[in-house]
């Protein structure tokens, strides 16, 4: 869906490139039984906005982001932390160097935080929503954080205004790659 939409945003002020759009995405890399706290790692994924077929577009992105984890799978925890690292480090030594306009860590961040798997109440008032208050970083100038609850997911959007003009029409494109995946899959979600 993430992918869908910044192709349609970039369409629509005509500066859509022909290579696809890079995010940083945030994966855990928890092992079982290590405790509380988060343990992630950034790795790097396109988001196939150079392709035109969403399902196309849902297959690219699923086999990268496939092999990303596989990869992470593979490693000892601290080979991840080195991996991820490096990974990340052109972007990085571009960014702090003030050089190569063109090489940054990516184009957006996009990142999924499981929320609460059940119906959560506050003094009888149900959770209808739940939106995530995101960082931006020097060249990420917008970051979609999903966040998935019981039947639902609900999208937090951080943008730079300058960078990402209307980024409000980003939701109307997130809505509209929803249904454009429905229809391409045949798989439609049941009304609520």
């Amino acid at each position: 869906m993430c992918g869908g939409a910044l192709r349609r945003y970039l369409q629509a002020l005509d500066v859509l490139p022909e290579k696809p759009l890079i995010a940083g995405v945030p994966v855990s890399v928890r092992r079982e039984n290590t405790g509380l706290g988060n343990e992630v790692a950034f790795t790097i994924t396109h988001l196939a906005t150079h392709l035109d077929s969403p399902l196309q577009r849902l297959r690219a992105i699923k086999r990268c982001m496939d092999k990303n984890k596989q990869r992470i799978r593979d490693l000892s925890p601290a080979q991840v932390q080195s991996y991820a690292a490096l990974m990340l480090m052109p972007g990085a030594i571009a960014a702090l160097l003030s050089r190569f306009k063109d090489r940054t860590l990516g184009n957006v961040v996009v990142s999924h935080v499981p929320g609460p798997r059940e119906d959560m109440y506050w003094q009888g008032a149900r959770l209808c929503g739940l939106y995530p208050a995101s960082l931006l970083l020097d060249g990420l100038a917008l970051n979609i954080t999903v966040i998935s609850r019981h039947d639902f997911v609900d999208f937090g959007l951080i943008a730079c205004r300058r960078t990402v003009p209307h980024v409000q029409r980003l939701l109307e494109y997130l809505e509209d790659e929803l249904v454009a995946l429905e229809q391409a899959t045949g798989v439609v979600a049941p009304a609520r």
